[in-house]
């Protein structure tokens, strides 16, 4: 529940606008969301989401990606 809470907190920001193709939108270990621009920065997204979970020993997997309003959100799941 927090975590969509968090979700839905941030997404408003993200509308914003932004410079960069991926931001973190929320992280709750053992899971991270990314606001990615387009698929094709989907390879930053992999590596950013490698790098959070790395800090717990576990590797990222895609959990979920969805598109809203533009954008594509991209949940991953350290296990």
């Amino acid at each position: 529940m927090r975590f969509a809470l968090a979700l839905l907190l941030t997404l408003p920001l993200a509308a914003c606008g932004s410079s960069h193709d991926v931001s973190r939108a929320a992280a709750a270990p053992p899971t991270v969301t990314f606001n990615v621009d387009d698929t094709k920065h989907m390879d930053e997204a992999n590596g950013r989401a490698a790098e959070f979970c790395s800090r717990y020993n576990r590797p990222a997997r895609l959990e979920s990606l969805d598109q809203q309003n533009g954008y594509y959100v991209a949940t991953y799941v350290c296990r």
